[in-house]
């Protein structure tokens, strides 16, 4: 059996291999949603949305949050990061054309946002995360 994650060889390499050896699942894009509020630093956050992003060009990178000082800066650290990112060139054009920043005005807000978005990477940067384990419904793996 083959398993586990990869760009879009790895995904080919599986579909092809379907039938013969037994799979895990063809899986799509990377994509990441992370969660954060003001508990949470901009220079983090960046890295974590770009270490999906540079997956792919078409790797959507999501940040919900209810701070806006984070929301605020969370851009000028991804450009920051980007001036050395070995994986800029594929990272850049991913969160160009599907990265989002999401300002939500309560928690249960980005509850209901984040189930919305329904990603397949979770990942909760706030003062209780549990909340969010307890809360979501829609999403493939929670951090």
């Amino acid at each position: 059996m083959i398993t586990g994650p990869g760009n879009a060889f790895v995904a080919e390499a599986k579909r092809q291999i379907y039938g013969i050896a037994g799979i895990d699942l063809l899986a799509g894009p990377t994509e990441i949603l992370i969660i954060a509020d003001d508990t949470c630093d901009a220079e983090m956050a960046a890295a974590d949305l770009l270490g999906q992003a540079e997956h792919g060009p078409g790797s959507p990178a999501v940040l919900l949050t209810t701070s806006k000082q984070l929301a605020t800066e969370t851009p000028a650290a991804i450009e920051k990061q980007l001036a050395w990112l070995p994986t800029a060139d594929i990272a850049r054009v991913a969160w160009q054309n599907c990265g989002e920043i999401i300002l939500c005005d309560t928690v249960d807000e980005m509850v209901q946002k984040a189930d919305e978005i329904a990603s397949e990477h979770v990942q909760v940067m706030t003062k209780d995360p549990d909340y969010f384990l307890r809360n979501m419904t829609n999403y493939g793996a929670l951090f």
